[in-house]
């Protein structure tokens, strides 16, 4: 079969130069094979040359052939999607995620179709269902960014702090959470938040210097500075981080209340590493 696969490739591309996959497609529908591969390459010809509804039928003929391929049935519930077949796009979606019930995106995709038929509840039911399933913070957070997307935001921010209060050792999902809080107008909660960051990484240096981005992310100048340069103080031969240093010094300095200052420290640091 890989060698068959091969092969209708090869085939598929020699013809596609030549500007001829009408020619191949007729080569293929004499073919009384119902092999998976056949079907499939077949399908796609179909699909790349405009013609819907036979691209559908012949997709679906290949898993029935091999109803395991995960590719096929996502390229089904795309051309349905497209057609505006949204009831069986949602039943392909449904089967999809029951195939591959590990992968968010599928259950992402066909919670989006929900929501386009104007069945809320189902979709929301469905993401509780992931949820559920699931123990990666991963995962977890880019369910909370779904439920933000479509303006679910006390789920999202109630999924975030469960991520954020895990045993994870990343700091992206304080990050992540503190902004929502900033973005909600808190913004002693997010700082609050922002600084268990020292607390989830151990290597000081490292805390330090993810804890400055943020503040300077969040136009948060001194407390940049700060951080920086608790970070070079900890790691004073990281050129990485003293680099790092220099570039919020000049970054921040035209607002600060002692821009000539931070740039002369800027300057020393460059001179610094130039030399070094």
């Amino acid at each position: 079969s890989g060698i068959r696969a091969e092969i209708l490739s090869v085939m598929t591309e020699a013809f596609r130069a030549d500007g001829k996959l009408a020619e191949l497609v007729e080569i293929l529908e004499k073919e009384k094979g119902r092999d998976f591969q056949r079907l499939s390459t077949l399908a796609g010809l179909y699909e790349e040359t405009g013609n819907v509804d036979k691209a559908l039928e012949t997709f679906r003929a290949a898993l029935s052939a091999d109803g395991s391929h995960i590719d096929t049935r996502v390229r089904v519930v795309h051309l349905l999607q497209t057609a505006g077949k949204l009831e069986e796009a949602i039943l392909e979606s449904e089967a999809l995620v029951r195939a591959a019930p590990g992968n968010p995106n599928f259950v992402f995709d066909l919670c989006e179709t929900l929501i386009q038929r104007g069945d809320r509840p189902k979709a929301l039911k469905v993401l509780k269902e992931l949820e559920g399933r699931t123990q990666e913070p991963d995962i977890l957070a880019a369910v909370a960014n779904f439920y933000e997307r479509v303006e679910e935001k006390d789920k999202a921010l109630a999924l975030l702090q469960r991520v954020a209060n895990s045993q994870s050792s990343d700091p992206t999902f304080l990050v992540d959470l503190g902004d929502r809080y900033y973005q909600q107008g808190d913004k002693k909660k997010a700082a609050d938040t922002w600084l268990r960051i020292k607390s989830v990484v151990p290597n000081r240096a490292q805390a330090s210097s993810a804890l400055g981005k943020v503040y300077l992310d969040h136009d948060m100048a001194d407390e940049a500075i700060a951080a920086y340069r608790d970070a070079v103080s900890a790691d004073p031969k990281s050129v990485h981080l003293k680099k790092a240093l220099a570039i919020a010094l000049e970054r921040t300095a035209p607002g600060s209340a002692a821009p000539r200052e931070r740039f002369a420290e800027a300057v020393a640091l460059w001179e610094e590493l130039l030399v070094a």
